[in-house]
């Protein structure tokens, strides 16, 4: 291919508009010189690019999306180009929205898109900037209600990921469940005890579920705690 030639003698600057390049593919150039009498300069060094438009993909894999969290230590996801001759990942960055639609700037929440400072490698984990447990709606995360988490990638070609995933949402729960016992009854004398029942519930705001109710009985003269499956 020929170039537009410009300068003086004895040194020149040349310049050559690119062809119609290929997404996922790798080219080799290489430039000479040719003077007025027709002589050829040896073949320059030659130089490899990898043409990419293909912007890597990003997925939270942690929190699990439907969990209920009482604090949101980090994020974790994977990152990766579907292309087979793909550009290396440069990083990837999260966002986190809350149910009313403001976003985490790292510091606060405002009503306009946020992504946080990004984070290297796959898998990937984020753990700063993140928003602490609050009592309010402004530090951070507030009892009760639900957060969403989307990630993106970007790579070293300057390609940003932008169709973004569904992400992960959680509800934020940190008040603790009630349990009562309503059989047998307290202070009661019993021949026989064929089981223990009662009632459990969350306690509100946060009042989403109760994954499990625990007992403990306890042998006042022998001193001594039942222990399950033995009675020892």
């Amino acid at each position: 291919l020929s170039a537009n030639l410009a300068g003086a003698a004895p040194n020149y600057n040349w310049s050559r508009a690119v062809p119609q390049l290929s997404d996922n593919t790798s080219y080799y150039i290489q430039a000479r010189a040719r003077d007025v009498s027709g002589n050829d300069s040896p073949l320059s060094t030659e130089f490899v690019i990898r043409f990419d438009i293909t912007p890597p993909v990003a997925t939270v894999n942690s929190p699990v999306t439907n969990s209920f969290l009482r604090q949101l230590a980090s994020v974790g996801g994977t990152s990766a180009d579907p292309n087979t001759n793909s550009s290396p990942l440069a990083g990837s960055e999260i966002k986190i929205q809350r149910d009313d639609g403001n976003y985490w700037t790292g510091s606060g929440w405002t009503g306009s898109e946020q992504w946080l400072a990004s984070v290297a490698g796959s898998p990937w984990t984020k753990s700063t900037q993140l928003p602490p447990p609050s009592d309010d709606d402004t530090g951070g995360l507030k009892n009760g209600r639900q957060y969403t988490i989307s990630a993106r990638a970007f790579d070293v070609a300057g390609n940003t990921q932008s169709v973004i995933l569904g992400g992960n949402s959680f509800k934020v729960d940190f008040s603790s469940p009630t349990a009562l016992i309503t059989l047998p009854a307290n202070g009661s004398r019993v021949a026989a005890l064929p089981a223990i029942l009662g009632t459990a519930q969350d306690t509100a705001p946060a009042a989403f579920n109760v994954k499990f109710p625990e007992i403990r009985i306890y042998d006042m003269l022998r001193v001594k705690y039942w222990k399950d499956g033995s009675g020892t």
